[in-house]
């Protein structure tokens, strides 16, 4: 009888660890929450790390403007929602410098400049009037904001992430993510990383912009499948 109930505590056991190791697991793909948000800590001895104008992306000021247009009703972000369960997620940051911070003022008011609007989930979102773009999260744990509290608090990095499938041009949302991105580091500073936390090179954004190609490819690879033939 003693020998069983040992075999039993240690199933039990096994049980616990195993799922304490799959709701870890869980909580890191949340999608309100990027993965890694609040589990790793800037990489504060990177070197800055700019975008060169030459690799064609979209600039705030160039004619290009991220900014939603001006007929978007503002519950357009309250009632933005992510796709249950996202095939691809890109995830980028714009983290403070050693020894400094963001004030949470300026970030409130530079996204909103933008054309971001706090909403749903407690974050930034943006929309191109028609459909959702992209988020902006705090880098850190519990990854939202609160309105009434931002405007005095101070921010050590910003996570700014899309969701695929959420939009019909999902290189445009990553155009505009990047252009957003760039555009607070010019008012705020700060460096910018990819979603491991290493230095944001040309070469990175090239592999992400090939990630998308490649889910677009299999999408409508996919829907062609679907789609039955008519004689």
């Amino acid at each position: 009888m003693a020998e069983q109930l040992r075999w039993i505590l240690l199933l039990l056991g096994i049980l616990v660890i195993a799922w304490v190791v799959w709701d870890g697991w869980r909580a890191r793909r949340r999608t309100v929450k990027p993965p890694d948000v609040g589990r790793k800590e800037p990489h504060i001895d990177l070197p800055d790390v700019s975008i060169p104008d030459d690799n064609g992306l979209a600039s705030i000021g160039d004619g290009a403007s991220p900014n939603p247009e001006p007929d978007v009703a503002e519950d357009h972000f309250a009632k933005c929602h992510l796709p249950d369960q996202p095939q691809l997620v890109i995830t980028l940051h714009l983290m403070a410098e050693l020894g400094s911070e963001f004030s949470g003022a300026e970030v409130l008011q530079q996204l909103e400049s933008a054309g971001c609007r706090l909403g749903n989930y407690e974050i930034f979102h943006w929309h191109d009037g028609h459909e959702h773009g992209f988020c902006v999260a705090d880098a850190f744990q519990p990854g939202t904001f609160d309105r009434e509290t931002l405007p005095s608090r101070q921010i050590l990095g910003l996570a700014f992430f899309m969701t695929l499938p959420s939009h019909s041009q999902p290189q445009k949302v990553f155009d505009n993510m990047l252009a957003v991105m760039r555009h607070l580091q010019k008012q705020l500073g700060g460096l910018l990383e990819d979603g491991e936390h290493n230095p944001l090179t040309s070469q990175t954004i090239d592999h992400y912009r090939e990630q998308i190609a490649e889910y677009s490819r299999q999408q409508l690879t996919h829907a062609q499948r679907e789609t039955p033939d008519e004689h």
